[in-house]
């Protein structure tokens, strides 16, 4: 029974320190991710305020803009939503918490955000940059000649994954207050 137990406490040692790993990459990323996005959205204000001001051309309209904005913040918030979780663990406490179980929420509902902008943004308006002969960005050249809607399946999936996750802490961390006896 005791090398069970030992065992137990080597795993649970090991998970502790792969979360607190996972924690910290989660801070880089939302770190870099945030100085990227910044820069991407001073860009855009500056394209849309003074059309010609910058010193390479820039497509991007105001829907395009927004659709940005949201998928900005969507992803930003995975990241935290991500590091706060795995850091929880990393501290020896439940992840399980109805706080965790809001986040999660919100994060789908962030997603379905960026699903229907998606929908609503046709490919045409997709952000493209030309810096001195040399065009970057994603868009479709014969997108306009075509009458198609852009359905952007990631956003979709990370909705339905995260209402099912943030169901599913819900549960645990119920359960988890039974356990404690504070339910």
């Amino acid at each position: 029974m005791s090398e069970t137990m030992g065992r137990i406490a080597d795993s649970l040692e090991k998970v502790r320190s792969q979360c607190g790993k996972a924690r910290l990459l989660f801070t880089i990323l939302f770190v870099v991710f945030c100085i990227g996005g910044a820069f991407a959205m001073v860009l855009g204000t500056i394209n849309l305020a003074s059309p010609g001001l910058l010193p390479f051309d820039t497509r991007i309209n105001g829907a395009t803009y927004v659709l940005l904005l949201v998928d900005l913040v969507s992803n930003g918030a995975l990241f935290l939503i991500a590091r706060s979780i795995f850091g929880t663990i990393a501290a020896g406490r439940t992840p399980f918490t109805f706080q965790h179980a809001q986040r999660l929420k919100l994060l789908g509902c962030l997603f379905v955000a960026v699903f229907v902008l998606n929908l609503l943004v046709p490919p045409a308006f997709s952000m493209m940059s030309e810096v001195e002969g040399l065009t970057l960005g994603i868009m479709s050249s014969q997108a306009a000649s075509y009458s198609v809607i852009s359905i952007d399946i990631k956003g979709l999936i990370g909705a339905v994954a995260c209402f099912a996750l943030s169901t599913v802490w819900r549960y645990g961390a119920l359960l988890q207050a039974e356990e404690d006896g504070t339910f």
